[in-house]
């Protein structure tokens, strides 16, 4: 299993499209969105965000074939251990081989499961949190998302539940993760939860039942 990192400018701005409209923090505004809007407008068109990116790009001074090999070189030190301690906490293996990681200028980014690829800031300062995050939500998702979805707890708890559940990269995977994994403000009690069941169980399926 491992990370392949890419670029293109086709699947950027598909991002922009996507996080505009996924479910996301409450209230988080994307900055690079905002510098979008203050430019061209609150519409988002595939000729403006062309534009756009590629200023973007020029204007930050980013050599995006750099930043590929600058993430692929970090990330593939713990490539192997990452997924060794995932599937052993999550016991499943992600059903693929590779999933894509695309560079993108903005600076919210969405994932797809269904595609095996997410979505990583060109200008981000901590990839490997960054990219183990997501990972947890795949994880997740195939450990748990078709019991959830029976449960029909809902968009909004299964969110707050994917999200808060990272919690655990600050527990098992402190010697790889590089900085902390802080999560949103309204997810801070949930998180604490997280953490008091799992170092008292040590299984993530009672710590997702507890937390149901």
């Amino acid at each position: 299993m491992k990370l392949t990192f890419k670029y293109n400018l086709n699947e950027d701005i598909k991002n922009f499209f996507g996080a505009s409209k996924s479910l996301g923090h409450s209230g988080r505004q994307s900055k690079i969105h905002l510098l979008y809007q203050g430019r061209y407008g609150a519409e988002l068109t595939q000729e403006n965000l062309k534009k756009f990116i590629n200023n973007y790009v020029k204007e930050n001074n980013i050599d995006v074939k750099e930043k590929i090999k600058e993430f692929q070189k970090s990330w593939d030190k713990i490539n192997d251990e990452f997924f060794k301690r995932a599937e052993k906490i999550f016991k499943v293996q992600l059903p693929t081989e590779q999933v894509d990681v695309y560079l993108t200028t903005n600076d919210r980014c969405c994932l797809s499961i269904n595609d095996n690829l997410f979505f990583v800031y060109v200008k981000s300062d901590h990839i490997k949190r960054t990219a183990m995050h997501e990972l947890f939500h795949f994880y997740t998702w195939y450990a748990f998302g078709k019991e959830l979805k029976d449960k029909n707890i809902g968009k909004q708890k299964y969110y707050d539940i994917k999200e808060s559940l990272t919690e655990i990269l600050n527990l098992e995977f402190e010697d790889l993760i590089e900085y902390p994994e802080v999560g949103y403000s309204e997810h801070k009690e949930l998180r604490k939860e997280i953490k008091k069941y799992w170092l008292k169980y040590k299984d993530i399926k009672k710590v997702v039942e507890k937390i149901i």
